[in-house]
């Protein structure tokens, strides 16, 4: 059986909704993490930006395990034109 987590979170860090998630925290421009209520260091992670309230971000995501924490995802965004590190909102999927 597979495990569906998710998180919708906007640009500011700000957890919208989502599956399994206990939190959601913008670290600094462009850096985000999102802890679930289990362990997710052995998942799959997807992220993509994703607008909240009718907004359409541009960008790329990077998704790696959150150092220090099992439970955790961190989010890397950056501009797409420039490699610049920027604020978006995100949805991220965890498959485990």
């Amino acid at each position: 059986s597979v495990t569906k987590l998710s998180a919708v979170v906007s640009s500011t860090g700000v957890l919208d909704r989502g599956q399994g998630v206990t939190s959601a925290t913008r670290l600094g421009l462009g850096g985000y993490s999102v802890v679930f209520n289990q362990n997710v260091s052995a998942c799959t992670y997807l992220a993509t930006p994703g607008g909240i309230a009718g907004t359409t971000p541009q960008g790329h995501l990077s998704v790696g395990r959150l150092g220090g924490n099992a439970n955790g995802v961190f989010i890397a965004a950056r501009n797409g034109a420039d490699t610049t590190d920027i604020d978006i909102s995100f949805h991220l999927i965890v498959l485990c």
